[in-house]
């Protein structure tokens, strides 16, 4: 259970990559820095969330699939030992 609701936090995580970019771009736009640089810098945080939000939902889906695969397993044992 503990991997699954692991697995469930990590969901929020990309968010927080692409804030500092946002940050840095408010920044460098007060310093009037060329349009195509904010683009590049805009585009770059974007891929690096995007690549985090589908790295977070494989390791999601498996623990998902592994959690389930458990308590498959689990209830197999308990069907087998049968009432006490």
């Amino acid at each position: 259970m503990d991997e699954y609701r692991a697995s469930r936090r990590r969901y929020f995580r990309p968010p927080l990559v692409f804030l500092p970019t946002m940050f840095l771009l408010l920044g460098l736009q007060n310093l009037h820095v060329p349009a195509p640089v904010l683009l590049v810098l805009l585009g770059m945080g974007s891929i690096v969330t995007f690549v985090m939000v589908w790295r977070n939902a494989k390791v999601a889906i498996r623990a998902d699939r592994r959690l389930k695969a458990e308590k498959r397993e689990w209830d197999a044992k308990q069907r087998r030992a049968g009432p006490a």
